[in-house]
């Protein structure tokens, strides 16, 4: 009976090994399945031979371990890796762990061994370009299990397209939206009012819408029936004046206000003055205008003194005294004139001390009596000095050489050998 039970067990050996085949060919198959082979014939000439006797001592046969193990792997997780043992023949390899990567939610996903009991949870590891997800966002997805990560609401810059609408666009996603502008209110300005989108910042510039209310003889109130804006300003006449002065009226431009218009004092004036200085006064209505400062000018008040007279109103001012200078007047004299007021008296003659007036200054010398002398270095080669021993005066003059190489009036060379009448 155990000798049936082994010729079952080497068949099933023999089919296994037909099964897997070439799972192992280095481990030299061939002569593994010869093995297999005489040992099977064995056996059936034994079979032939084992008598009914023989069945009865019931001897017991010892399997025979097969040459080649197909390996039939358990698994045992060591962390980082894990410990393979083979059930038949007991041979244990290490390996790392062949992970599979599932989504555990949002934000974790678990590490599995998919041949061992090992499990870890970890974060996800976003990767990749992000995936817009409409108007809610944007996310990316784990690069380790795939699942959808790192969500986060769009990074959105506004542009605008005009009076109406702007467009979103997500700088980071390929998101992108056209609505309109979400203005704020009107604020009010001077002359118009403005009002800006909340968003892109378009800003929108409208004159005001103004209504006015008369607020008495020379103003009215106006307010803007679309902002807050109100003021006051003065009329404003419409230019359509009728009656005579000072009697003319026109009607303001925005109240309809009746308004009195303003005399043109087109019936003459008369000039009026006082200390700071003159205007004038209508003929027709009396009324003051064109008030401005005195225009003075100096004239001649006698001998002694000049005072200010205004050029427009004839205004006068205190009187002061002239301010004297004297001006020869030629051979015939000299007078003294006014610096300020500009008067002149007549001409006196000359009061000549050695040919020079002792007044004015006037030189009446011929000068017939000069000497003259080199310039100081005797470097000059154009002029020389002239002194007139009769009344002082000096003078330059260009040198004269006549026929000579040297000055006939102060001796002087151009090739600097001295002369004499050197300057002192």
């Amino acid at each position: 009976m155990k000798k049936i039970k082994s010729k079952s067990l080497l068949v099933f050996i023999v089919l296994c090994l037909l099964l897997t085949g070439l799972f192992h060919a280095a481990a030299a198959p061939s002569q593994a399945e010869d093995n297999l082979n005489t040992e099977m014939a064995d056996e059936q000439d034994g079979d032939s031979q084992v008598d009914s006797e023989s069945l009865k001592k019931d001897i017991p046969i010892e399997p025979q371990e097969p040459a080649y193990c197909p390996h039939y792997w358990t698994y045992t997780s060591l962390g980082f890796n894990h410990k393979k043992t083979c059930v038949n023949c007991g041979k244990e390899e290490f390996q790392q762990h062949t992970k599979v990567y599932i989504s555990q939610g949002a934000h974790y996903h678990s590490e599995r061994c998919k041949y061992c009991s090992f499990s870890l949870l970890t974060a996800h590891i976003g990767s990749g370009m992000y995936i817009n997800d409409g108007n809610s966002g944007h996310h990316l997805n784990c690069g380790k299990c795939g699942a959808p990560c790192a969500t986060k609401k769009h990074d959105i810059m506004y542009m605008s397209n005009g009076s109406n609408r702007h467009t979103q666009k997500c700088i980071t996603c390929n998101y992108s939206r056209t609505e309109s502008h979400t203005f704020g209110p009107w604020i009010p300005g001077g002359i118009s009012h403005e009002k800006r989108c909340s968003s892109c910042n378009e800003l929108q510039i409208q004159s005001h819408s103004l209504k006015y209310y008369n607020a008495g003889p020379d103003y009215h109130l106006k307010e803007c029936s679309i902002c807050n804006y109100s003021g006051k300003e003065k009329h404003i006449g419409d230019g359509r004046i009728t009656g005579t002065d000072p009697n003319r009226i026109q009607h303001c431009k925005h109240c309809k206000t009746l308004m009195h218009v303003p005399c043109s004092h087109s019936g003459g004036y008369t000039l009026k003055n006082t200390d700071a200085g003159h205007y004038k006064v209508c003929n027709i209505c009396s009324k003051s205008y064109d008030s401005e400062s005195h225009n003075y000018k100096y004239v001649t008040n006698g001998a002694e003194n000049h005072k200010q007279i205004c050029s427009v109103c004839n205004y006068e001012k205190g009187t002061e005294p002239h301010s004297f200078r004297y001006k020869e007047d030629g051979s015939a004299g000299h007078y003294k004139y006014c610096t300020t007021c500009g008067r002149r008296e007549s001409t006196q003659s000359h009061t000549l001390v050695n040919g020079k007036c002792s007044v004015c200054g006037y030189n009446d010398c011929q000068h017939s009596n000069v000497v003259y002398r080199q310039t100081i270095g005797n470097t000059s080669a154009i002029d020389h000095l002239g002194i007139c021993n009769d009344c002082g005066k000096q003078f330059t003059e260009r040198h004269f050489f006549g026929n000579t190489n040297r000055c006939i009036k102060c001796n002087w060379r151009p090739d600097g050998i001295d002369g004499g009448n050197k300057g002192q």
